[in-house]
């Protein structure tokens, strides 16, 4: 029993990002825009989500990980796409964004009922799909960064 049970807090670690731990880096060009893209602890399955800026792949975004990118400025839809058999629905954000500046975007999935995102934030878009709710939220700096300095970048 007590193998089984080292055996899978090991393969739940190994869905967790594993890159380097975040750190801020201004966008390199003072006319583009850096997005970061990240998920800090869920309770959904422990799987990797594909994220996509206007339908091109950026990347994997596990567990406790973040992804970087720098867009130009414009409307952008930037969009999770999960496993079919995960239990989660796909999810997307819209917005404009302004050259210079710095956007940080988490990627949200729990279990309905138990955390804001099914209570306290009702305002939130979020999709359902069986027991999870998830949804891609735009916080302000001041709120994201506690947030993202504990994750790692996905690769």
């Amino acid at each position: 029993m007590r193998l089984i049970i080292l055996i899978s807090l090991a393969l739940l670690a190994s869905c967790a990002a594993t890159g380097p731990a975040f750190t801020e880096k201004p966008a390199h060009r003072s006319d583009m825009v850096k997005v970061y893209i990240f998920r800090t602890h869920s309770r959904a399955e422990a799987r990797s989500a594909s994220i996509e800026i206007d339908g091109d792949k950026i990347g994997n975004l596990r567990e406790r990980g973040y992804l970087e990118s720098e867009i130009a400025p414009g409307k952008h839809a930037i969009e999770s796409k999960w496993w079919f058999d995960a239990g989660v629905s796909n999810s997307q954000f819209v917005g404009d964004f302004v050259a210079g500046k710095e956007y940080f975007l988490r990627l949200y999935v729990d279990f309905l009922g138990y955390n804001t995102v099914a209570t306290g934030m009702a305002s939130m878009p979020v999709a359902v799909s069986g027991r999870f709710a998830t949804g891609i939220i735009l916080l302000d700096k001041e709120h994201a960064l506690p947030l993202i300095r504990d994750t790692r970048l996905s690769k």
